[in-house]
């Protein structure tokens, strides 16, 4: 029951950060509120369910994006998932506010 929730869940939230990547590409004037958003499917969907199934979730929109965009755009990708799973990760494992920002940092450099 759990394992179908978290598939579900997964599904949705890819779904998500594709509308809103989509949303990124072709609508030039709110393209900084989208960009801003892109790593919220992520935090969300890892303080749930921790790391693991958020890079399987990751490895899932990458492939999504991949067919529907430019390679120009994969850069955007990692580092808005893993920056998103790296807080969301945080928040599961309930560390201080200044090791999530820490964690982000690693992630950015």
């Amino acid at each position: 029951m759990n394992q179908s929730r978290q598939i579900t869940e997964g599904a949705l939230f890819a779904a998500l950060y594709i509308a809103l990547f989509v949303f990124f590409m072709f609508v030039p004037f709110l393209s900084t509120i989208a960009l801003i958003l892109l790593p919220f499917p992520f935090v969300l969907y890892a303080s749930r369910y921790n790391w693991k199934p958020a890079l399987l979730m990751f490895a899932v929109v990458l492939l999504i994006t991949i067919l529907i965009t430019h390679f120009i755009m994969i850069p955007l990708v990692v580092v808005t998932a893993l920056g998103g799973i790296m807080i969301g990760a945080a928040i599961h494992q309930k560390v201080s506010a200044y090791e999530t920002w820490a964690r982000e940092q690693l992630v950015l450099l």
